[in-house]
């Protein structure tokens, strides 16, 4: 038998490769996105878990020096009692202008009117990246120290975007009574120990618009709903 006798039986003809690549393309376009939505989202809990440990671990080694969380004075600026066991890039240098940046509400609107994002607002930069917002008004700062108990919003990235609640900015207190960082599930002038159901972490009812949905929700509430579902996002979650 000569060599120009033998058949080429596995080869594929230039249509049959274009075929193949178009589907491959196809079917790439259909799940890559899905799994780099999975991906941040799992990203995201993580980040946020980490934050809480943070602030939990700086929480303890404050009580040495300070005493117990349930006696600390509420009513001076919110993170001087945890601020000295962060790693910190700085703190005290830089403050928010709510004029040059802003953040998104959960239902896309924008975020103007919650306190501790107030212009003049300090702000301390994590060596993580993370940003942590402090509020200092008086009137909700002589709140704090009836309830024992003090809030900041932290930003996981830093100003990066998409700057939004309950996609990289969350909100969490610290419960001086039960010497505990955890997510926020309060209204205005209730205790942070307060537990709420997940329908009303997503859907309200809420005096402040606290709710984490995408309809007509600020977000502060979505860490608290992220713990609530066994730290996951799930499908109805406002991502």
């Amino acid at each position: 038998m000569k060599i120009s006798d033998l058949k080429i039986v596995n080869g594929f003809t230039l249509a049959e490769v274009l075929i193949t690549l178009v589907v491959i393309g196809v079917v790439a376009a259909m799940t890559i996105p899905t799994l780099v939505t999975k991906y941040q989202k799992e990203q995201t809990v993580n980040q946020l878990r980490q934050v809480l440990s943070q602030f939990n671990q700086a929480a303890r080694l404050s009580v040495p020096e300070y005493g117990d969380p349930a006696t600390w004075d509420y009513s001076i600026s919110e993170y001087d009692f945890l601020k000295k066991y962060f790693k910190f890039v700085q703190a005290d240098e830089m403050t928010f202008d709510r004029d040059e940046f802003s953040y998104k509400r959960s239902d896309g609107k924008n975020e103007g009117s919650l306190l501790v994002m107030r212009s003049g607002a300090p702000i301390i930069s994590l060596n993580s990246g993370v940003l942590v917002y402090s509020n200092t008004s008086a009137p909700r700062s002589e709140a704090n120290q009836a309830l024992k108990q003090s809030c900041y919003a932290v930003d996981l990235n830093g100003f990066k975007g998409p700057n939004k609640f309950g996609r990289d900015m969350f909100f969490i207190c610290l419960d001086g009574v039960n010497a505990l960082v955890v997510p926020h599930q309060s209204d205005d002038y209730e205790s942070v120990s307060v537990q709420k159901t997940r329908d009303v972490l997503k859907n309200g009812p809420s005096n402040c618009e606290y709710q984490c949905n995408k309809d007509n929700g600020r977000g502060m509430w979505c860490a608290a709903l992220i713990m609530k579902d066994g730290w996951q996002i799930k499908d109805d979650y406002p991502w």
